[in-house]
């Protein structure tokens, strides 16, 4: 399988075992031949974690037989180039903006549910109640009572 979009460099191999393993075709900036780094190896399922790959770990020069040095090394040493540090510099980017979530975006979705609730035809007073809950417990309005148990 190979991906034609912005991350062009990512392939997956998937065997006939089961074993699908992962890798990163660049080109090298000092002597533009194909390169290839292999990211990961995984298995089809956990009981199957001990199954050796059919050409074996020498053949295949898998990253999963490297230390775990030898990985941060060829790592470190393909960020000194300017053309492979901007993309990883961009796909962190992108990945820091999907996964920041604060309260004011939670405040956003929040209201936009109660928004989209008292709009529609099918009105559904269960998710405004919630959401408009959520909100009071986030701004500190709403703290819920805890009564003891009468005996």
């Amino acid at each position: 399988m190979v991906d034609i979009g912005e991350n062009s460099g990512l392939r997956v191999i998937c065997g006939t075992k089961g074993i699908k393993t992962f890798f990163y075709r660049y080109r090298s900036p000092i002597n533009n031949k194909l390169k290839q780094l292999t990211l990961g190896i995984y298995v089809h399922s956990v009981k199957d974690e001990n199954l050796e790959p059919p050409l074996g770990k020498k053949k295949l020069g898998l990253a999963s037989a490297m230390k775990i040095e030898t990985i941060n090394s060829n790592a470190k040493n393909l960020t000194d180039y300017d053309k492979i540090a901007s993309r990883i510099t961009v796909l962190q980017a992108e990945v820091k903006e999907r996964i920041n979530i604060n309260t004011d975006k939670k405040k956003l979705w929040l209201i936009d549910i109660i928004e989209r609730s008292l709009s529609e035809d099918n009105y559904s007073a269960n998710d405004a109640i919630l959401a408009i809950a959520e909100l009071n417990k986030m701004d500190g309005d709403y703290t819920p009572i805890k009564n003891g148990v009468l005996q």
